[in-house]
């Protein structure tokens, strides 16, 4: 795997990171913020708070190991997790059906796109075997 294409995939995880975390800061301050609030609805947001910061771990460390590791089949193993990823926050999201998770499903959908999208383009870039013989 290219540098390039391990740096910058590495930058969108951080991305992807950062947003998880801000995510899960503003719904914390939402459920400070809530004046009479019921057991079961500030346990089920408190639980989306921990998921969300727990996404931000794991895309935080997948980050690192694109760093530290840049072998194809770490990449693949991160793309393969943001589409597993993906489909555990839509089925939560059909399941619970809190307004939280269906804006917070496009995040993960988004970073596997971008995470391909990088992929197609450094496959773009590299020179083929016929240009570099001539």
């Amino acid at each position: 795997m290219s540098r390039w294409l391990a740096y910058t995939s590495a930058g969108v995880l951080l991305c992807a990171a950062v947003a998880c975390f801000l995510a899960a800061s503003i719904e914390w301050g939402d459920r400070i913020a809530m004046v009479d609030p019921m057991p079961a609805e500030a346990a089920e947001q408190a639980g989306f708070v921990l998921v969300m910061w727990a996404i931000g771990a794991v895309n935080l460390a997948a980050s690192l190991t694109l760093i530290f590791f840049r072998w194809q089949l770490t990449w693949w193993l991160v793309v393969g997790f943001q589409g597993a990823l993906f489909l555990f926050v839509v089925v939560e999201g059909i399941q619970t059906d809190p307004p939280g998770w269906i804006g917070f499903s496009s995040l993960p959908m988004a970073t596997l796109l971008l995470l391909v999208g990088l992929r197609l383009v450094n496959a773009k870039l590299r020179p083929s075997i016929a240009e570099i013989a001539t």
